[in-house]
C-alpha cells in the first residue's frame, strides 16, 4: 500500500494552491487487515460527504491462475474500480456506492484510462470501504485499487503506469468536485 501513500502524497503536490469545492482529506489509515478501526476512526471523526478508498488489489495475470474466469485483474490495463467486496462478516462487506462509481467512471472517461472492474466476495479480500461505509451515518464509498502481484511479500510488484493513471482519476475528481448528485434519488 505504500504506492497509495506516495500517489496521495504526490495528490497533495499537486493539488496545492488549487482551487475546488468542498474540503478534501486525505488519510492514511492502520489496521484495515485487522478490523478496519483506523476506517472507523476517521470516518466517525470527519463525517465526509464521500469517500474514494486507495486499496491494492491482486492481479490475476500470472501462469498459475485462469485470469478471466478467477480473477480478471490484469497489470497494466489501469486501475480497478472494485464493485463489491468482503470476506466472512457483515462489517467486512460492502458494495460499492453508485454514485462514487459514477464519479470515478466520468473522470477516466473524461481522461481516457482504462478502468478494470470487478468483484470479490468470499475471497479474503475486503478494503477500508467496508470500515467508511458502516462508519457514523454510513458513508458513500468505492475504492480505486492499484493492480499488484506477489502480495505481501517482499517483492510485490505493479506497473507504475496504472499509478499514475489512478493519480490523474483522484485528481480529476477534486477538480470536478462539487458537481456530481452522490444522493440515492
Amino acid at each position: 500500500n505504500r504506492i497509495n501513500c506516495t500517489i496521495l502524497i504526490e495528490l497533495f503536490e499537486e493539488i496545492k494552491g488549487m482551487d475546488f469545492d468542498g474540503t478534501f482529506y486525505g488519510c492514511f489509515t492502520v489496521q484495515e487487515e485487522t478490523g478496519m478501526k483506523g476506517a472507523f476512526m476517521v470516518g466517525n471523526r470527519i463525517e465526509p460527504d464521500y469517500a474514494i478508498v486507495t486499496d491494492t488489489i491482486p492481479s490475476g495475470d500470472t501462469p498459475d491462475v485462469d485470469t478471466d474466469r478467477e480473477l480478471p485483474i490484469y497489470l497494466g490495463k489501469g486501475p480497478a474500480c472494485v464493485m463489491a467486496d468482503g470476506m466472512g462478516s457483515a462489517m467486512m462487506f460492502t458494495y460499492a456506492h453508485p454514485a462514487v462509481v459514477r464519479i470515478i467512471k466520468e473522470q477516466a472517461t473524461q481522461l481516457k484510462i482504462n478502468l478494470q472492474f470487478t468483484t470479490l466476495l468470499g475471497q479474503s479480500y475486503a478494503t477500508d470501504s467496508a470500515g467508511l461505509a458502516h462508519s457514523g451515518k454510513g458513508i458513500p464509498t468505492a475504492t480505486l485499487a492499484m493492480p499488484r502481484r506477489y502480495s505481501h511479500s517482499p517483492i510485490e510488484m505493479l506497473n507504475l503506469n496504472d499509478a499514475v493513471c489512478s493519480l490523474k482519476i483522484l485528481k480529476g475528481v477534486i477538480e470536478n468536485n462539487g458537481k456530481a448528485e452522490i444522493s440515492f434519488l
